[in-house]
């Protein structure tokens, strides 16, 4: 497991990453499912992350269909 797989990202971060909206991410077939996080404490910060590395993967994907012409 490399480094990268171990980085979660959070909402805000994967919509800078893809520049798609909330709505498309949560939606969007095919699309890395979120980590669902639960805090505890009152500074936790608990809702979805995203693994970092499904998403560059992902976007791999996305160009190597592009490139093969489909």
């Amino acid at each position: 497991m490399s480094d990268n797989q171990l980085i979660l990202l959070c909402l805000i971060e994967v919509m800078e990453m893809t520049s798609m909206s909330k709505t498309t991410i949560y939606v969007l077939p095919g699309f890395p499912k979120p980590v669902k996080i639960h805090g505890v404490g009152a500074k936790s910060q608990s809702g979805s992350r995203w693994v970092k590395a499904e998403i560059e993967n992902w976007v791999e994907s996305l160009i190597q269909l592009r490139d093969a012409g489909l």
